[in-house]
């Protein structure tokens, strides 16, 4: 582990319960940021656009995001990404807040810039996905989410969300048969 700033890099998940459980000198985080770490890797690392996911975003954002601050994680991931446009994960994390505040339009925009920057996780188009079906835009929701398939073909909830846009889409409407000679 690194440490610059209120910035940490990590090699492993191993790392982050190391040092949140060995730092009896320091006031010991809350069970939740531990298990926001762990659980939620995508709020733990920076995707670049090479693809490499080698840091953790800044604690205090992901934390304020972890907690359901969206006001205090718009306001630090802004400041995240005034000093480095080019984080693909803040602009995710931006994104994810400000569409739990409801600013649809604002999370579609950074999802897409995250996306441009070339962050290729499966939640990111999930999320995406998501969004432009509340936006009532079926077929690029469908593609996104399509893409939330590929990434993340493990997920159930990228199969079953698609299936939804699909249904909505009338791709899965079964055609009328009849059964027997007695169905009209």
């Amino acid at each position: 582990m690194q440490r610059s700033g209120n910035t940490y890099f990590f090699r492993s998940k191993r790392e982050v319960v190391l040092m949140f459980s060995h730092q009896p000198s320091q006031v010991k985080p809350s069970l939740i940021v531990v298990v926001i770490l762990l659980i939620s890797s995508p709020i733990c690392r920076q995707a670049t656009a090479s693809g490499a996911e080698d840091q953790v975003c800044d604690v205090n954002a992901d934390y304020s995001l972890g907690v359901e601050n969206y006001g205090e994680a718009i306001r630090l991931h802004r400041e995240i990404l005034r000093k480095n446009p080019g984080n693909a994960l803040a602009r995710y994390h931006l994104g994810f807040a400000e569409g739990m505040i409801g600013n649809r339009a604002t999370e579609i925009d950074e999802y897409r810039r995250a996306e441009v920057l070339g962050l290729r996780i499966w939640d990111l188009f999930l999320n995406l996905g998501l969004a432009e079906v509340e936006r009532g835009d079926l077929y690029a929701a469908t593609d996104s989410l399509q893409m939330a398939v590929l990434l993340g073909e493990e997920h159930p909830e990228a199969h079953f969300n698609l299936a939804l846009a699909e249904e909505r889409r009338g791709m899965l409407v079964v055609p009328n048969r009849r059964r027997g000679p007695h169905c009209g």
